[in-house]
């Protein structure tokens, strides 16, 4: 049997999120990862992430408002 590659992968950045909905701030490979998906830098996710804890959909809001914000 063939392993469809295409239906293997993740449709939108949010169907890749883990189970948890919990962001680990000391992981920097998260922290790339969200400063990546959400378009601000590391230094920047990495300041959301100490301001706000650990809720994912509290600190995603927060780095889009903040690109927005920003006009890039």
């Amino acid at each position: 049997m063939e392993i469809d590659r295409e239906a293997a992968l993740p449709l939108t950045a949010g169907d890749a999120l883990p189970e948890t909905r919990e962001i680990d701030s000391a992981d920097v490979l998260t922290v790339e990862a969200l400063a990546m998906r959400t378009g601000i830098s590391g230094d920047e996710a990495q300041e959301l992430l100490d301001r706000l804890g650990n809720d994912r959909a509290a600190i995603e809001e927060a780095a889009r408002s903040l690109k927005a914000k920003r006009g890039s």
